[in-house]
C-alpha cells in the first residue's frame, strides 16, 4: 500500500510540473498573439495610462502616470510585462522599459532616466526649474558608468566625474 501511494504522489507530481510548463507555453503563445494579461500591483499612486502600444520588439508596453494636485503631469513610466516561472505557475511583472519622466510641479520637465528590462541604462538627465540642464549621468546595468556632468547655469560644463562599475575613478576607463 506504501508503494502504491507513493507511485501515485510521484505521477501527481510529474502531472503538476508538465502543467506549469503548459501554462507557461500557453501564455508565452499568448503573448505573441498580442493579448495583454494584466498583473495584481498594489500601487495605487499612479494612473494607468489609456494607450498600450507593441514596442518593435512584440512586447506590451503601458505607460503609467501620476498627476500633481494641480493636474500637472508628475511622472510618466512605459513598462513591459516580463514573465517568469515559478513553482506550479507563471509569474508576471511589468519592469519599467524605456525613458521615464518626471515633472516639476509647474509641468517642467525634471529628470529623463532611461530603462531596459527593469535596469537603468544609458544618460539621465537632470534639469533645474526653468528647464535648464543641471547634469547628466550615465549608467550600465543599473551601475554608475561613465561620465557624470555638471552645469553652470549657462551651459557650461562645472564639473566632470567618472566612474567604473559603481565605483567612483580618476580617469575614464577604456
Amino acid at each position: 500500500m506504501t508503494y502504491q501511494r507513493k507511485s501515485m504522489n510521484a505521477i501527481k507530481g510529474f502531472f503538476e510540473w508538465i502543467m506549469g510548463w503548459v501554462i507557461f507555453g500557453v501564455i508565452v503563445v499568448t503573448i505573441g498573439w498580442g493579448v495583454s494579461f494584466f498583473s495584481d500591483d498594489e500601487d495605487n499612486t499612479t494612473k494607468p495610462a489609456k494607450e498600450t502600444t507593441i514596442s518593435e520588439d512584440e512586447k506590451l508596453i503601458e505607460v503609467r502616470k501620476s498627476y500633481w494636485d494641480n493636474g500637472n503631469l508628475k511622472e510618466e513610466t512605459p513598462y513591459k510585462k516580463s514573465y517568469s516561472l515559478g513553482y506550479k505557475k507563471v509569474k508576471t511583472e511589468l519592469v519599467p522599459h524605456g525613458i521615464a519622466k518626471t515633472y516639476y510641479e509647474n509641468g517642467v520637465l525634471r529628470v529623463e532616466d532611461p530603462y531596459v528590462d527593469g535596469e537603468r541604462d544609458g544618460i539621465v538627465k537632470f534639469y533645474d526649474e526653468n528647464g535648464k540642464l543641471e547634469s547628466t549621468h550615465e549608467y550600465k546595468n543599473s551601475k554608475k558608468e561613465g561620465k557624470h556632468v555638471y552645469y553652470y547655469s549657462d551651459g557650461t560644463e562645472m564639473d566632470v566625474e567618472y566612474y567604473h562599475d559603481d565605483v567612483q575613478v580618476q580617469a575614464p576607463v577604456l
